[in-house]
């Protein structure tokens, strides 16, 4: 599935509401990191998902999803 997004516009789309991602080397996986510590994976076709859809109400969704799946 093509996505209408690109990776570095994905990351700066969760830069935005200040959270930290980074590729994970040797893998397809993103790390997300929230300002407390807290991190989870995301493989990067749910990075991709995840960033085509931060606009508007669905940032908070998102945040809170990807809040609850950090340790």
């Amino acid at each position: 599935m093509k996505y209408q997004i690109n990776l570095i516009e994905a990351m700066k789309r969760f830069r935005e509401i200040n959270l930290s991602v980074f590729p994970v080397p040797g893998t397809s996986k993103y790390c997300v990191s929230f300002p407390e510590g807290h991190s989870t994976l995301l493989k990067e076709k749910v990075f991709l998902e995840m960033a085509c859809s931060l606009q508007g109400q669905t940032r908070k969704e998102i945040y809170e999803r990807l809040q609850a799946s950090a340790r």
